[in-house]
């Protein structure tokens, strides 16, 4: 593994080798930018929940090697492994790009920066998950598919595309009539 200012550390609330709770203390104080949230809702192949465990992602000024991060954490090297994609890092928090999976809330990230600018979406593929959710759930009403927009990152396509929306809705409406 080669040396890297960006890096995913998977930490085990249960595990036998470090305690998470200190693991994350460290990052906090390690990494100039971290965030992290806790996966605890995530299926396997099978449809099973998968064991509880932290996305942790943590960012230098300058690189390092993957022993000194695993050092200063405290963590097996195996637990890290270098990201490409900062951007891509924070939005795997939430499980942004992959609808397949739970989809978790921003508010359940813990940062020391505001991750919420890497959690947009492209206004198209807000426009299609609002199609999607409208379709899928039969919702008839503004303030449902409001909660649902703020929730799911898509209010800025909601707001712009109203029009669509609203009529969509009552479309649904009349259907449930």
């Amino acid at each position: 593994m080669k040396s890297s200012r960006t890096w995913e550390v998977v930490v085990y609330p249960d595990s036998e080798s470090y305690i998470a709770a200190e693991v994350l203390a460290k990052v906090t104080g390690y990494f100039d930018k971290w965030c992290y949230i806790l996966h605890d809702k995530d299926l396997n192949d099978e449809g099973t929940l998968k064991k509880a465990h932290y996305h942790v992602y943590g960012k230098f000024d300058t690189a390092r090697t993957p022993q000194s991060v695993s050092n200063a954490l405290g963590v097996g090297v195996s637990s890290i492994r270098v990201v490409s994609s900062w951007r891509g890092a924070v939005r795997y928090t939430v499980h942004l790009d992959h609808p397949d999976k739970f989809q978790y809330s921003a508010d359940d990230i813990v940062s020391n920066f505001d991750p919420v600018k890497l959690l947009t979406v492209d206004d198209d593929v807000q426009a299609a998950r609002i199609f999607s959710f409208i379709q899928s759930s039969c919702c008839t009403t503004v303030s449902e598919l409001t909660a649902w927009a703020f929730a799911n990152g898509c209010y800025p396509a909601l707001r712009r595309g109203f029009a669509v929306w609203s009529r969509l809705l009552s479309e649904n409406f009349y259907r449930r009539s």
